[in-house]
């Protein structure tokens, strides 16, 4: 298995380019998590929004679950 992965960034126009090492192509990606953050080819860190925003989506839904909207009491 090789971890080692490549993504190109700029223009999405370009050919695809293949990168090996001891005989071995590396799989080129769309998107990587690096130290928290997910990365794009453009940089436009829509991904990483739309993460932070299902993230906050669950625990909304955890959160609601607890609260009894009829008494306005938690559970």
């Amino acid at each position: 298995m090789n971890k080692t992965k490549l993504m190109m960034f700029g223009d999405s126009d370009k050919d695809e380019i293949k990168i090996t090492i001891n005989r071995k192509i590396n799989e080129q990606i769309v998107s990587q998590k690096y130290l928290g953050v997910i990365l794009d080819p453009e940089l436009t860190f829509t991904l990483q929004v739309d993460n932070a925003f299902a993230k906050v989506k669950r625990a909304t839904a955890k959160i609601a679950s607890l609260y009894d909207g009829r008494e306005g009491k938690f559970i």
